[in-house]
């Protein structure tokens, strides 16, 4: 299911990026799909996460997509991210997340002072397991929709190796 390769990049960064690995034709049925729910919550002023009106400006959490189109659904086992994912977890696997992000670029006088959002996910494990480092209970798949090459883009952060930390002194 997963090369030598595969496996030890991600043992020593924690993350593995795989190249176009969904066809142009898919990721714009997504993105209209998305762009859907987008406006209806748009149009109803209405963020489903926060329980607040709609800001443009904000990034927009969509939680719990697999209900909203099998199209979806068909990303959880796409062949060219599943193979690695079993190879990294073993056969037991299930979802237990899903969601997608809309990240508008910030406004020049946006004031939010927040790390880029740094976390580690999976919550409560974190803090009720005592082990160092934290076993890998999970990972997540991420599909890239739009392109993040340039900053300012909803670009993703990650630290390579923070996997084998608990805990990660991040700079002011």
């Amino acid at each position: 299911m997963i090369s030598d390769t595969h496996r030890s990049t991600f043992a020593e960064l924690g993350y593995l990026k795989v190249e176009n690995a969904l066809p142009l034709e898919l990721v714009s049925e997504l993105l209209g799909l998305i762009d859907g729910i987008y406006a209806r919550h748009a149009a109803a002023d209405f963020d489903p996460y926060t329980g607040r009106a709609f800001n443009s400006h904000r990034p927009f959490f969509y939680p719990n997509i697999l209900k909203d189109d099998q199209r979806f659904v068909n990303l959880l086992d796409w062949h060219k991210t599943f193979p690695l994912v079993w190879g990294l977890l073993g056969w037991n696997i299930y979802s237990y997340h899903s969601h997608f992000i809309v990240t508008p670029p910030r406004l020049p006088d946006d004031e939010r002072t927040s790390r880029f959002g740094f976390h580690r996910d999976s919550g409560r494990v974190n803090v009720e397991l005592e082990s160092s480092p934290m076993p890998r209970l999970s990972l997540k798949v991420s599909y890239w929709l739009s392109d993040c090459s340039t900053p300012d883009r909803g670009n993703l952060f990650v630290i390579p190796g923070s996997h084998l930390h608990n805990a990660i002194d991040l700079p002011e």
